[in-house]
């Protein structure tokens, strides 16, 4: 709705608003230039960048994106605060973040290039779309995070590379091996 857009994109609404004014005061006028104005404030509210990720049945999944993101609705987001190895037991502590936007506050905004966690009771592909919104890294992550795929490298982080899976011993993070495929948009 026009009223979301102008709390959560003041400048997408700004620009559509303008074309809409101008349109009013001159009684609509079927210009190329006025025309144009419209089809550009239209594309970008619709054409924003927007990427799906897709949360399991056992109600987790990671993400990282280029670009700072609105959290969906219904999806809590996670940072990795602490680590700890007792011996065969070791357990990542996890931290929800939050950065409150909008009028609401109660939309959350997440920072590009960052790993997060991500939880939701009801598992289904969710939509992370591009908002120009403010978000800072948390102050205490050990995810990292890949936007674009790529492959683990051999040594990397002396081959302590973890992914979140569900395997054999449940839900957890998992030794990746060397040359395993990192998909874009995961965070480990």
């Amino acid at each position: 709705s026009l009223s979301e857009l102008r709390d959560d994109e003041p400048e997408l609404f700004e620009a559509l608003e303008q074309v809409l004014l101008e349109t009013t005061n001159t009684n609509y006028t079927t210009s190329a230039e006025d025309t144009q104005k419209l089809i550009d404030a239209y594309n970008n509210i619709k054409n924003r960048p927007s990427i799906d990720r897709k949360i399991t049945e056992v109600n987790y999944g990671t993400v990282c994106l280029p670009w700072n993101a609105w959290v969906p609705e219904g999806v809590t987001v996670y940072a990795a605060a602490a680590y700890t190895d007792k011996g065969d037991t070791r357990y990542v502590t996890l931290k929800e973040y939050t950065n409150p936007q909008g009028n609401s506050r109660k939309k959350n905004v997440i920072p590009a290039n960052t790993g997060f966690i991500i939880y939701s009771t009801t598992p289904d592909t969710y939509t992370f779309i591009y908002t120009r919104k403010k978000a800072n890294a948390p102050q205490s992550n050990l995810l990292s995070g890949n936007p674009e795929q790529n492959s683990v490298a051999q040594g990397d982080n002396k081959g302590c590379v973890y992914g979140l899976a569900n395997k054999s011993q449940g839900l957890g993070f998992y030794n990746l091996n060397s040359g395993q495929n990192i998909a874009a948009n995961c965070a480990y």
